[in-house]
């Protein structure tokens, strides 16, 4: 038969019908379509629910985690030893490792932004996970919203939010203001 045919039996869309033949004309069989992945990564799927939590909930308690530490907790407390790739999580390749716990990377980075004033100053972590920046990818703004002065955005490698505070000239704007800052990584 045919794959028109063979759709029109099976009532699956013909270019289905055709990769499959194609498929198994080059191997000789056809593989089994993968499923869910918290199905295919954890039988059980109370235990991936778990593990989803305990993630959701180790970045809620510090937003500025890496990856590499959220894999070292899950396969220390879990066992699991699972790319966050296949999760759907990405890491960011850096150009230099981030000196984010360095004291003395610290007092440098101090001494070079201190010329500027504090009004004009809002950093953020280019390679860290948190909930709270939503729209990195989005292009960047010098003016806030509802700010009387432009406000720089220097994205500054090494250093996070929960690093530096944010300073703003006056009051500091609502949530919905603040995420309309985007941050140019």
């Amino acid at each position: 038969k045919g794959s028109a045919e063979i759709a029109l039996l099976l009532d699956m869309p013909l270019r289905v019908v055709q990769r499959v033949r194609q498929v198994w004309n080059e191997i000789g069989e056809v593989p089994r379509q993968r499923r869910l992945w918290m199905y295919v990564l954890f039988p059980n799927p109370v235990t991936a629910l778990q593990i989803i939590y305990m993630m959701l909930g180790m970045l809620e308690h510090s937003p500025d985690l890496y990856l590499d530490e959220i894999q070292e907790k899950l396969s220390a407390v879990h066992g699991v030893e699972v790319c966050l790739k296949r999760l759907g999580m990405t890491s960011k390749k850096l150009s230099k490792p981030a000196a984010k716990r360095c004291e003395e990377a610290r007092r440098a980075f101090a001494f070079e932004v201190g010329k500027y004033p504090v009004n004009y100053l809002v950093t953020a972590h280019e390679s860290a996970v948190n909930l709270l920046t939503t729209y990195r990818r989005m292009a960047g703004r010098t003016r806030a919203h509802g700010l009387a002065k432009p406000v720089t955005l220097c994205v500054i490698q090494g250093t996070s939010i929960s690093d530096t505070p944010l300073h703003y000239p006056t009051k500091p704007p609502d949530i919905h203001s603040f995420l309309r800052l985007r941050w140019m990584v």
